[in-house]
């Protein structure tokens, strides 16, 4: 359990401070007993130059965490481990599932192919000085808690058949590689997602069976919403409040219209951030 956690959102979709700048993306700076990591680089460089004015020490990270293989949560990776190597030289561990690096594509009907996928090899990664730690399996690192693969349990959350790993679109993505990370801390579990393609119900049901149902505190992160129906949205925030979550925080990935439902629904809980924002637990 640790004594002190502060969790800067470096990239998200919005800011509401002057001299930042927002992206579709996501990216968040951990500071826990005294070490530093980083959760996703958002979709490109300004994940360093937002981190600059925040006063976020990216050149002394002790690790990075990558939520899964697309675009918008790794494409500022580069310029972070220009970073790193610019200010001190050394390697540094990068934290993720096996699949982080194979072909993505997204279709829908009408509009051009798109390539989502990691925007680097990892060649040109390692000679940056990534030191690559892949697991399908959860793995823990300074008191942060990386789930890895996330059963997949409820029948209303699904990966949209958009996601295909070929370009020819034979081969649905089920984006197994989606994970989250948690921390345990005085108050409760912080949760913090990249996208939840895995469903936020089933991450936090998952979270919740093997740390013996304690109580999550705070949820933080897209939630994937963006283009489902309002059943589904409304079916989602009818299971979340079975956890008693005291703040939840939906990012990036979860729509307008879903956002509105979250507000509605969790009047009290519901905690807005955007790109800047911090929380200190």
């Amino acid at each position: 359990m640790v004594d002190k956690l502060k969790i800067t959102i470096l990239v998200e979709n919005t800011t509401y401070i002057n001299g930042l700048l927002a992206e579709h993306g996501l990216s968040y700076y951990i500071e826990i007993d005294g070490k530093r990591y980083l959760f996703d680089t958002g979709q490109t460089g300004i994940v360093t130059k937002n981190a600059q004015k925040l006063g976020a020490e990216l050149k002394s990270l002790d690790g990075i965490i990558l939520s899964h293989g697309h675009y918008d949560h790794t494409g500022g990776l580069k310029s972070v481990l220009g970073t790193i190597k610019n200010n001190s030289g050394k390697r540094i561990d990068i934290y993720a599932h096996p699949d982080i690096f194979i072909n993505r594509y997204s279709y829908h009907p009408g509009k051009p192919l798109r390539t989502i996928s990691f925007p680097f090899s990892r060649e040109s990664l390692e000679e940056l000085g990534a030191n690559f730690v892949l697991s399908r399996t959860r793995v823990s690192v300074d008191g942060i808690n990386i789930t890895g693969e996330i059963p997949r349990i409820t029948d209303f959350e699904r990966v949209p058949d958009s996601f295909f790993k070929d370009r020819d679109l034979t081969v649905h993505d089920n984006l197994d590689d989606d994970l989250s990370i948690f921390i345990e801390t005085k108050k409760g579990i912080v949760v913090l997602l990249g996208c939840c393609h895995s469903g936020i119900v089933n991450t936090l049901s998952y979270i919740s069976s093997i740390t013996g149902n304690k109580t999550i505190y705070w949820v933080i992160g897209g939630t994937h919403l963006m283009d489902s129906s309002r059943n589904t949205v409304e079916k989602t925030v009818s299971e979340l409040t079975r956890f008693n979550l005291r703040y939840i925080s939906p990012l990036h990935c979860t729509g307008t219209m879903a956002k509105n439902i979250f507000i509605n629904s969790f009047k009290n809980e519901f905690y807005d951030l955007s790109t800047g924002s911090s929380i200190s637990i």
